[in-house]
């Protein structure tokens, strides 16, 4: 689904089909393309942001979170009980770069520092990270929660998560107790952290794009 934003009256509409178990989005802003994953249905999938041109892209296992490099081109997959993939918008390259031998649902991309961040879902609860590269896995804090939903963001030097209701930020370097942000009557099950940075990318383009006409 999707809507106008901003809108003083948001009406949403029907965006595209999905197979089964529809979980993870990432949009290309670059080249108009939107990328989501269906880990019942076992596919990543393209199409374009007018709705045409979809594309099953590949079969991975049980494939969730999905995040996109838009300068470096590279799309990280996180196939849920298995690996995490890098591989290319086409998929013309493709590689497992991490093992993730436990349940994980969410992971996130550091385009700052060019790191992977993701959540286990089982017993004990870490919170792990990775080079794009794949390499210096390291566990950087272990909540104790067990077989919950723990969606992740990261913004500068903040790992934002969730635990059921609760709402947590963590300081990536000092790795201190985290501390609580907001706490909701009901689960959060997702959470998009706002880039500054994509912004300013965006105001980049359009000045240069300027100055050429």
């Amino acid at each position: 689904m999707r809507f106008p934003y901003p809108a003083q009256n948001a009406v949403i509409e029907k965006f595209v089909n999905t197979g089964s178990g529809p979980a993870g989005i990432a949009i290309d802003s670059e080249n108009g393309h939107v990328y989501w994953t269906e880990y019942q249905s076992n596919r990543l999938m393209r199409c374009s942001v007018a709705r045409s041109n979809e594309v099953h892209i590949t079969t991975l296992t049980s494939p969730f979170s999905v995040r996109i490099d838009v300068l470096n081109r590279w799309l990280y997959v996180a196939e849920r009980f298995a690996r995490i993939i890098k591989a290319r918008f086409n998929y013309s390259e493709a590689h497992g770069i991490v093992d993730l031998k436990t349940r994980v649902d969410y992971m996130d991309l550091d385009r700052n520092e060019d790191k992977l961040y993701w959540t286990t879902f089982h017993y004990p609860g870490n919170l792990k990270s990775a080079s794009v590269r794949g390499c210096d896995v390291k566990t950087l804090y272990t909540t104790g929660h067990t077989d919950q939903f723990c969606p992740i963001g990261v913004y500068g030097g903040a790992i934002f998560y969730t635990s059921n209701k609760n709402l947590l930020m963590l300081n990536k370097t000092e790795r201190h107790s985290p501390t609580s942000v907001y706490t909701d009557s009901n689960n959060i099950y997702s959470i998009y952290v706002y880039h500054q940075r994509d912004v300013l990318r965006n105001k980049i383009k359009t000045t240069a794009n300027a100055k050429e006409k």
